[in-house]
């Protein structure tokens, strides 16, 4: 007998094919009301703010909801942008770690593109096809391999202004007995 797994009994796949206007429709009315309130809270605060606020929300859901059912669209259609935005913000999260570390606006960039390009080649089945449709694929090698000729051009600019290593006595084989011809191996 085995056991299932958190997938088989969770299947947010088939849940959502089942039950996708009801699973947009509260993504809708989260986004709406949250637009909403970044964009109205301020102006009209208290206890009439937030109804007008919900208000709007909610009309916004409803509209969205109702030109949703009647082309077919559903969120599912946005997954591979959905990848893209995700592979973006991690992007960006690189980036800025490694400015944080001390590396230049350019290398840092570099590194960025060349890891969300690495991560976008590993989620290949569904991204590929998807950006060649877009005509989005040629682009997106292209800046890839600019980022990787830029990344050397800057490593081989760099590479003189490196300190010099201060070996140890021991490495110089004029004085380090490991390298004396004269002396037999122990």
């Amino acid at each position: 007998m085995t056991w299932p797994t958190v997938w088989d009994v969770l299947a947010i796949g088939s849940f959502y094919e089942q039950h996708a206007w009801a699973v947009d429709s509260i993504v809708y009315l989260i986004l709406f009301t949250g637009a909403a309130q970044v964009t109205l809270g301020s102006t009209y605060s208290g206890r009439g703010g937030r109804a007008m606020v919900a208000a709007i929300g909610a009309a916004l859901t409803v509209g969205a909801a109702t030109l949703a059912y009647q082309t077919g669209f559903t969120l599912a259609a946005l997954g591979p942008l959905a990848w893209l935005i995700l592979l973006g913000l991690l992007g960006f999260m690189l980036f800025r770690l490694v400015r944080s570390m001390g590396l230049a606006r350019l290398p840092a960039a570099c590194l960025a593109i060349l890891v969300m390009f690495a991560s976008a080649a590993g989620l290949g089945q569904a991204l590929t096809p998807w950006l060649d449709d877009a005509g989005l694929l040629v682009p997106v090698q292209l800046v890839a391999f600019f980022a990787i000729i830029a990344l050397v051009w800057w490593v081989a600019s760099h590479i003189q202004q490196l300190p010099k290593p201060a070996w140890p006595q021991s490495f110089d084989s004029r004085s380090s007995k490991w390298f004396d011809p004269s002396r037999p191996p122990h």
